[in-house]
Formats: structure tokens, C-alpha cells, sequence
């Protein structure tokens, strides 16, 4: 996101002084942090981290970690092609996960397949919120993973919530009815449902999140031509 919003800010706003930065980071992003994947070594993971664990026949993958639209302008901007061809395969994973349940937060991606991650708790939550938010704003809001999320979140039994930590069985932990969270879910339809007095209650990462989903709706080729 460093590298997207220095990008942005030269090519969209004018702004200078920050010359080569974003190819800079761009270009230790696809030396440092992307994997093969183990079930398909030509393709690349994006991984949480230049130290994060993985080796070639299991690696830790965050699905949230995949903005499309972010990893395609700073791959094409850096001459950078494999962060191209990670948003590709990123997208890809993202459907298969979509497929078999719930997006998780963390999953490990080893030979034999996807496998509950070695140092988290297996649960969609906090961090696969941004699964949706980052489809949508990348112009795919078709994506399976963006209905699997709808679907996800309207397993909330309360009024105007949704589920925002679930398990693997699907049992509700956590539902919310911040603004930030029901902005990513009113994302797919270019709506957005919050009032200044719900605003006034969320802390910093339903903020984020709602900040974050306005620009997507802005941006969104999905938004701008549907509605």
C-alpha cells in the first residue's frame, strides 16, 4: 500500500520528491515476499513477509494480503511482472478457498493442499474482512470470494449485524453492527448505509475500513458504471 499510494500521489496528484520510491518497494516486494506455491511452483504467493515461514512444501498465505488492483499498477510501474502474475494466482486462490468454506484469516498452502495455519487459529475474522473490500475496489466484485463473504456475514442473528469472527464449523463468535463493517458489505451494491452518529462510535479499524470502503466505492469500475 506504501508503494501503491506513493504511485498514486506522483502519477494522480503531481507530487514530487518521492522519485522511484514506489518502484523501489515494489521491486524488494517481488524479490522478498513472493513463494511458489506447492501445488503449482510457476505460480507465485504473496507472503505476509520478507522472514515469514515457508519452505516448498508448505507456505503461510493471507488471503487480505491480496489487493489486486494495488500489486497490478506497482507491478506494471516497476516492471515488476511476477507481482502481476501474483495478484493472478492471488485471485485464483482466493476462489478456491471461497469453494471449500469461509475465507480464513491465515491458511498454510502446502503440496497436499490448503491446511489449518501452524501459528493461528484457523477462523475467518478481523483480517479477512479486507477480502471483499480489496475484490470490489480491484473492479471484481463478481469474485466468489466477495459472495462467499455476503454470505458470511449474514449469519449474524442480530438486527443490522453481521458475523465477523466465525470458525470453521461456522458458529458465529463475533457480530457487529459498526459502519466500517456493514460499508464493506454494502460495497457489491455502491451503498453506503452508516450515519454520522454510528460513525462517531466505531474505533480505529472499523474506521479504517469504512474509510478505506468509501474510496473503493469512488474508484470502483463496478460502482461507477452499475450505478
Amino acid at each position: 500500500f506504501r508503494a501503491w499510494a506513493l504511485l498514486r500521489a506522483a502519477r494522480d496528484s503531481g507530487w514530487s520528491g518521492t522519485e522511484g520510491q514506489s518502484e523501489k518497494i515494489a521491486r524488494d516486494i517481488a524479490a522478498l515476499c513472493l513463494r511458489p506455491d506447492p501445488r503449482a511452483p510457476e505460480a507465485p504467493l504473496l507472503i505476509p513477509g520478507a522472514e515469514a515461514r515457508s519452505d516448498k512444501d508448505r507456505v503461510l498465505f493471507n488471503p487480505s494480503y491480496i489487493m489486486p488492483r494495488a500489486l497490478r499498477e506497482i507491478g506494471a510501474a516497476a516492471d515488476a511482472p511476477e507481482l502481476i502474475s501474483a495478484a493472478d494466482h492471488g485471485e485464483t486462490v482466493l476462489a478456491e478457498l471461497a469453494a471449500i468454506g469461509d475465507i480464513p484469516d491465515w491458511i498454510d498452502v502446502t503440496a497436499s493442499g490448503f491446511q489449518p495455519p501452524q501459528e493461528h487459529d484457523l477462523r475467518y475474522g478481523y483480517d479477512a474482512l479486507r477480502v471483499p473490500l480489496y475484490l470490489v475496489w480491484s473492479g471484481n466484485a463478481d469474485h466468489p470470494a466477495v459472495a462467499r463473504a455476503l454470505e458470511t456475514f449474514a449469519r449474524a442473528d442480530l438486527p443490522r449485524h453481521l458475523a465477523v469472527v466465525t470458525v470453521q464449523d461456522g458458529k458465529v463468535l463475533v457480530q457487529s453492527d459498526l459502519p466500517g463493517y456493514r460499508a464493506i458489505a454494502a460495497l457489491p451494491h455502491c451503498v453506503d448505509p452508516a450515519t454520522d452518529a454510528d460513525r462517531q462510535r466505531q474505533s480505529y479499524y472499523p474506521a479504517t475500513l469504512e474509510l478505506l470502503a468509501e474510496l473503493a466505492r469512488q474508484e470502483s469500475s463496478h460502482c461507477s458504471s452499475d450505478h
